[in-house]
């Protein structure tokens, strides 16, 4: 997106920090909070595209104590187990009007909004306790948009949007800590070598905490952090944006338009299995402003010969760069 339109959003924002409470399957009372409106029956529910939220184990124990076949928006409000983790949303940007889109992974020419989801104190407590860094912290990418200051980025997720279209597009959602942590703990602790990355010092770790570390205090974490993400970014562009049409790359859309191959492109499951979970539907519909760039802007000339190919193929190879789509009323 333009400079102006991000400086106008981040400009607007009454805080750069908020608080976000989460719990495994929060998500699927979220999306049904969306869907009902003022109110709609189980069973116009459980035959609409979202009814497989109601067979979530959090969804379904509840509703069996419900008497009644009707769901209203003030009983999902309610809805909140005893204990929940807490993090801390904060927004960036990434990218550069005047740089190629590869070089930073984007569909588009220009920035992305960043929504980070950092830990809490409670969280550095024990972080610092058990690994005990020095000025390098082990799981941390400077490469990667995560937060610059004290707090620790969980995961992100990039949004890219056209307010006048009213259209968002989530370019990806990914954790650098939760998998520079597995590869130490694979590679420390279990003695796989492959797991070993560069920036790894020997002797960097201690076994016994590092144990600690992964399997205890990152352990609600790893369960729950892509959904955690997607639902984050999904509300945000929601309700703070006011856009109610969102797209989600595919496997093959985000590896062809962002010009990454399987080589080094993401976690398959992340644009497969995950969007499929939040009941987005899978189309050819590209999105507006992304189709009007790649028709202006993106000529043969100044695009890789294999981005270029997008423009002379024919639907039973189109499909392979479509969008998971998410209408929100």
């Amino acid at each position: 997106m333009r400079q102006e339109q991000l400086d106008l959003v981040l400009g607007t924002q009454p805080s750069r920090r908020v608080v976000y409470p989460y719990f495994k399957d929060r998500y699927a009372i979220a999306l049904l909070r969306y869907v009902v409106g003022d109110g709609a029956t189980i069973k116009e529910l459980r035959t609409s595209r979202f009814g497989r939220l109601l067979d979530k184990p959090f969804v379904s124990t509840r509703l069996s104590r419900l008497g009644h076949g009707r769901i209203e928006p003030d009983w999902l409000d309610s809805q909140w187990p005893a204990e929940v983790c807490s993090y801390v949303l904060t927004l960036d940007e990434w990218g550069e009007d005047d740089k190629h889109p590869e070089d930073w992974q984007t569909t588009r020419t220009g920035k992305n909004l960043v929504l980070q989801i950092n830990f809490t104190a409670s969280h550095e407590r024990r972080y610092m306790e058990l690994i005990r860094p020095d000025d390098v912290h082990p799981f941390v990418s400077c490469a990667h948009p995560t937060h610059g200051g004290k707090l620790r980025t969980l995961s992100w997720a990039r949004i890219d949007f056209e307010l006048d279209d009213g259209e968002a597009v989530i370019e990806e959602i990914q954790t650098d800590w939760l998998r520079d942590a597995r590869d130490a703990y694979e590679w420390c602790v279990r003695g796989k070598r492959e797991h070993r990355r560069w920036f790894f010092r020997d002797g960097e770790f201690d076994r016994a905490r590092l144990r600690t570390y992964y399997e205890q205090v990152l352990r609600p974490h790893r369960a729950m952090w892509d959904e955690l993400t997607l639902l984050a970014a999904i509300q945000f562009i929601r309700d703070q944006l006011g856009i109610r049409r969102i797209f989600y790359h595919s496997y093959w859309s985000g590896n062809f338009m962002k010009d990454m191959s399987s080589w080094f492109g993401p976690p398959k499951s992340l644009y497969t299995t995950l969007p499929r979970k939040f009941c987005f539907r899978f189309d050819f519909e590209v999105p507006r402003f992304v189709k009007r760039a790649w028709a202006e802007s993106y000529r043969p000339r100044v695009m890789s010969k294999r981005r270029a190919r997008w423009f002379d193929w024919r639907d039973t190879r189109r499909k392979r760069v479509g969008f998971y789509i998410l209408d929100l009323d």
